[in-house]
């Protein structure tokens, strides 16, 4: 499996462990991407993962604690269990809003029909799950890991059009490698812009009239003793 760093960044205990749980089931006919910041997007998607199967835009939950969904709602249990209140962070919601913005970028790219799924995956063993008809797949690590053998068998894309979703989602990086490396290259261009060789030219030039203009004065100088 392939693994592209979108964005720059550290990745968490969480993150790793899904990485590891991917790459021992994938080969290189799958693409990882962590951290894609679509053009029209104000947050990054944690993981989209590209391959034969389609695309699989995943959110990571790494909070240990108890929790509940129906539907797109998110539910937290302080108590384990015994009460439950509605909680403020919801990555369903995050795993759908990623879905549909992943979807509306490919489009723009030509991109239609490509099989796109959304999941959340629970990286902290300590997290327990009590679910009723998520709108998302409900991952934890060992189901993640079914999941991938299971995508090994399955083969809606022809390679040729693997590598155009691929392409698609790297050029959401070039742009901001591009920025990059305009801001480094305009540096030593300012830095070179006060000693150009125009520049240079006339510093030389009026140090040569200041000489011209020294030794004349001394040779008038002489003239006239001599002539006294």
């Amino acid at each position: 499996m392939q693994i592209i760093e979108a964005m720059t960044g550290p990745d968490s205990p969480g993150e790793e462990r899904l990485i590891q749980t991917l790459a021992g089931e994938l080969d290189d006919a799958y693409t990882l991407f962590r951290r894609v910041l679509l053009p029209r997007a104000t947050d990054a998607i944690d993981t989209v993962l590209v391959g034969p199967f389609g695309v699989l835009v995943i959110t990571t939950h790494e909070y240990a604690g108890t929790y509940a969904c129906e539907g797109d709602e998110w539910f937290h249990s302080p108590d384990g269990g015994q009460s439950w209140q509605l909680s403020t962070e919801n990555p369903i919601k995050q795993a759908l809003y990623d879905h549909i913005q992943l979807k509306s970028y490919l489009a723009r790219e030509g991109l239609h029909g490509v099989p796109l799924e959304k999941a959340v995956v629970f990286t902290n063993p300590k997290t327990n799950l009590i679910p009723q008809r998520p709108a998302a797949r409900l991952f934890g690590l060992r189901e993640l890991q079914q999941y991938a053998r299971q995508l090994t068998g399955q083969a809606y894309l022809t390679p040729a059009r693997v590598e155009d979703v691929v392409a698609a989602l790297r050029r959401t990086i070039k742009g901001t490698v591009q920025a990059r490396t305009a801001e480094v290259r305009a540096a030593p261009a300012t830095r070179r812009a006060g000693r150009s060789p125009t520049t240079w030219l006339l510093v030389l030039g009026i140090a040569l009239l200041g000489i011209s203009a020294t030794c004349f004065t001394l040779a008038l100088v002489l003239l006239v003793q001599n002539l006294v």
